[in-house]
């Protein structure tokens, strides 16, 4: 007999208001606990929503690569960053620079239904799947694909944070008439958005490298006297301890800072397990 799910005391159910592709569905299960793609933290598997607006739909489930967490905290700069990103594209469609709406694939922490054996729900992010053509736009360190629009997003979010940001690393599907981004990185002046957020000297150094194109507006906000202080890579880098840790991949298929796989996967894998998840709500 399958568990029932418990609602977590930390809920809120997802909405449209701000351009964003969102879990609508209240449960999954994983196609495949294999995962297809690897971050510096997390791994990345195949799942399918199975009931709620999705159902049928298929998604991929994000989970700590040492070992399971158990409460939805250790997720919290991810969301913060998502969060912030959502803001800012809003603003950017508002002012329809391009011709492309922009989205932002969004995760939400979701648990397994089945407790372990101390009778604690393991915790993972869970989002809907990317499918089609998956491209690494712009990194933290300056790289850029060439991907114009997506360098003059992140132009963009410094010109509209008043030069206290900047949204970067950017990646996800690329449509006829949209983009669908996932796993942004926000570089901010306090350093408050986890690892990849390279502070002050990353935005400086994104200055450096940019050049603007067709899509920056002469009255954007630059970064005066920028300079350089990170090797320009595809990659995503983090702050350690002692500084800088190499690029970690080339880009995140949805898993952060992916680096062994080279785009999405066209067919799902069969189905190894039942594996149901639940979302973790938030007031």
């Amino acid at each position: 007999m399958k568990r029932r799910f418990e609602p977590s005391k930390t809920s809120r159910p997802a909405s449209r208001q701000r351009p964003s592709y969102q879990n609508l569905a209240t449960r999954c299960k994983y196609i495949s606990e294999t995962p297809f793609a690897y971050g510096a933290f997390r791994s990345v598997c195949e799942g399918e929503y199975t009931e709620g607006r999705q159902s049928g739909e298929p998604c991929v489930l994000k989970k700590f690569i040492k070992g399971g967490v158990f409460e939805d905290r250790y997720f919290s700069e991810d969301i913060k960053a998502v969060g912030r990103s959502k803001d800012i594209i809003h603003a950017f469609n508002t002012a329809g620079f391009v011709n492309k709406t922009m989205y932002m694939n969004e995760a939400a922490v979701w648990r397994h239904l089945e407790p372990d054996a101390n009778g604690r729900h393991e915790c993972v992010l869970v989002e809907p799947k990317i499918e089609g053509e998956f491209v690494k736009f712009n990194s933290n360190t300056g790289y850029t694909s060439g991907a114009d629009v997506m360098q003059a997003l992140s132009h963009f979010s410094y010109h509209h944070t008043n030069g206290q940001e900047v949204l970067c690393d950017l990646q996800g599907g690329r449509y006829d008439t949209c983009y669908v981004l996932t796993d942004p990185v926000i570089m901010s002046r306090t350093g408050t958005y986890g690892t990849t957020d390279l502070g002050a000297h990353g935005i400086s150094n994104f200055f450096f490298h940019h050049k603007c194109n067709q899509f920056c507006k002469a009255h954007w906000k630059k970064e005066q006297a920028p300079r350089s202080h990170f090797n320009k890579v595809a990659g995503t880098t983090m702050m350690g301890a002692g500084g800088p840790v190499g690029s970690m991949g080339t880009g995140a298929l949805g898993g952060g800072t992916s680096s062994v796989h080279p785009g999405w996967p066209a067919q799902c894998n069969h189905l190894l397990n039942q594996f149901l998840m639940q979302p973790m709500m938030h007031k």
